[in-house]
């Protein structure tokens, strides 16, 4: 239905993608492989494993990664204080 409308990209954001995970990475693949459409995902990177990656991401064309500060007490000012060590970063960059 979307390609034949004319869709070439689709994009999954909001809230955190990746909070389901085997989901996304379904979807990632209908939209890739069954519907022709290049793929992106915005994220803030706390969740996304090697495994997903080594399942799902020949399907994802784009990862987005937001990032709110590298610096835990401007996070907590902002309110993003729940991982305040900023081990999300860490994470990501071991993906």
């Amino acid at each position: 239905m979307l390609a034949d409308a004319g869709c070439e990209k689709i994009n999954f954001a909001g809230g955190e993608p990746f909070l389901h995970p085997i989901l996304l990475g379904e979807l990632c693949r209908v939209a890739s492989d069954e519907l022709g459409l290049a793929v992106s995902i915005i994220s803030n990177g706390s969740q996304i494993t090697p495994e997903w990656m080594d399942m799902y991401a020949k399907y994802v064309d784009v990862l987005g990664v937001s990032v709110d500060s590298f610096c835990k007490e401007t996070n907590s000012a902002i309110g993003r204080g729940g991982d305040a060590e900023n081990g999300h970063v860490d994470r990501m960059l071991r993906v």
